[in-house]
């Protein structure tokens, strides 16, 4: 699966924000000491900022709005599943980014659901992990960034973490 597919599925805006350049790239990537997958970057490069059906709100490395950057959104994210890891070792066992192999957030949802890459490997071959806001049930997909993208838009891939509203019945859009 690629960025065309995903196009196939979800329309792009025609005004894009936050699109990046190779400048912003490179700070992104610096600040958050680690590559990001390219299928990622032309994503933000075609999409920018925003959220699909206003549900699954992806981050965006580039962006200057503290609520949609990575870098920001990301570290909350993280600092939100250590303190649950701290008071639920036993069922919050997984690896967190800067860890090896650690969980590097992606994007959220509305019910508190959090979007992880699996950094183990190249970027380019992280796989997704969805999982649940505050409690220990996850669902793993051997998918890139567009390909589960792509996958639950098109209902190839059921997420039963994004529950039954999402995708939009009749088609998926992409807001800014």
């Amino acid at each position: 699966m690629s960025i065309q597919d995903l196009c196939a599925v979800l329309k792009p805006p025609a005004h894009p924000t936050d699109v990046g350049s190779s400048k912003l790239w490179a700070e992104a990537e610096a600040e958050l000491g680690a590559e990001l997958p390219s299928d990622y970057k032309q994503f933000i490069s075609i999409y920018g900022s925003g959220s699909i059906d206003d549900f699954l709100t992806p981050f965006n490395a580039c962006s200057h709005d503290p609520i949609m950057r990575l870098f920001i959104r990301g570290s909350e994210v993280l600092e939100a599943h250590r303190s649950t890891r701290r008071l639920f070792p036993d069922e919050f066992d997984w690896p967190l980014f800067p860890e090896p192999g650690g969980w590097l957030p992606w994007g959220t949802t509305p019910n508190v659901n959090s979007l992880f890459w699996v950094t183990d490997g190249p970027p380019d071959e992280w796989t997704i992990v969805v999982a649940e806001g505050h409690a220990p049930y996850i669902e793993h997909y051997d998918e890139s960034f567009t390909s589960f993208l792509s996958g639950v838009i098109s209902r190839r891939i059921t997420c039963d973490l994004l529950g039954s509203h999402f995708p939009r019945e009749g088609g998926s859009e992409f807001v800014p």
